[in-house]
């Protein structure tokens, strides 16, 4: 059985690594040990040195736990660079901070996954399902998110330059402070999520429900909102509204508002009415006074 040169590189690092671990966790004990004796004067009890196995055994356990999960994590980003097609759940996986810069990652179930802080720049993240994973703070710029679940996921201050969000479904997400500039959010579900301080310079809402969203602070600069669907927003007063119309949007009207505008409207059709009568009797009155004065 013959190894290739990365393969016996890999097998030399890992040794190293594994004798390295072995050799802190060692001395680390050892250290333990020795206070151990100092604070006792020399003279442990049976239960105090009980007490310092115990404690040892579960440093070293801890230790390795650790570095078993860095070492998985690792065999799992190699896989992933490597386009491995026999990847398609990773449900609740951590990849904080990875570097996965373009890799195909379409329809991968990547549920409640925390990315936080990973690089995603130009990966194609079509149909995947992020549904209540971690973005915070993740590069996502020029991803290829179309179609993706990202309903109830974490985007604070992540980075969507330019990304593709094609009919998203982006309901009940937070993406407070995101940079969405350029980005392509044509058809998107955006029914409820928070777009609080988001920038949306020249970004294209073509067709998007962004119904219930709150657009406080928002930077709605340049964006496309041909046919884009708005109501019971925060962060849009009537002058922005008035804006956003003339740009092609449209502004629901829900039941309890409509009953809202129909109460008002009786309301100013029963004072007018009322007037006129008040106006009438009153010319009368004048009238008749001025008949019984003569």
């Amino acid at each position: 059985m013959t190894f290739s040169r990365d393969q016996k590189n890999n097998f030399y690092q890992e040794t190293k690594e594994n004798i390295f671990s072995l050799l802190m966790e060692t001395g680390q004990v050892f250290i333990g040990f020795v206070i151990m004796l100092i604070i006792t004067n020399g003279n442990p009890s049976g239960w105090i040195i009980t007490l310092s196995v115990v404690v040892g055994m579960g440093f070293v356990f801890l230790r390795e736990s650790k570095r078993w999960q860095k070492k998985q994590k690792k065999l799992l980003i190699e896989k992933i660079n490597t386009q491995d097609n026999s990847i398609k759940n990773l449900n609740s996986v951590n990849l904080t901070d990875v570097n996965l810069r373009r890799v195909n990652l379409r329809k991968v179930n990547l549920r409640r996954a925390d990315l936080t802080g990973a690089d995603l720049t130009g990966a194609d993240l079509t149909n995947a399902d992020l549904t209540g994973a971690d973005l915070i703070f993740t590069y996502l710029d020029n991803a290829k998110l179309t179609g993706a679940k990202l309903s109830g996921s974490y985007l604070y201050l992540a980075k969507l330059y330019g990304a593709d969000l094609t009919e998203a479904n982006l309901i009940e997400a937070n993406l407070t402070d995101a940079d969405l500039t350029g980005a392509d959010l044509t058809s998107a579900h955006l029914i409820g999520t928070n777009l609080t301080g988001v920038n949306l310079t020249g970004a294209d809402l073509t067709g998007a429900d962004l119904t219930g969203a709150d657009l406080t602070d928002a930077d709605l600069t340049r964006v496309n909102v041909n046919n884009a669907t708005f109501g019971q927003n925060f962060g849009i007063n009537l002058e922005l509204q008035r804006d956003l119309q003339v740009r092609g949007a449209r502004f629901r009207i829900f039941p309890e508002n409509k009953a809202k505008m129909k109460s008002s409207i009786r309301s100013l059709v029963k004072v007018g009415w009322a007037k006129l009568i008040y106006k009438y009797f009153v010319k009368l009155k004048l009238k008749f006074a001025h008949l019984t004065k003569v």
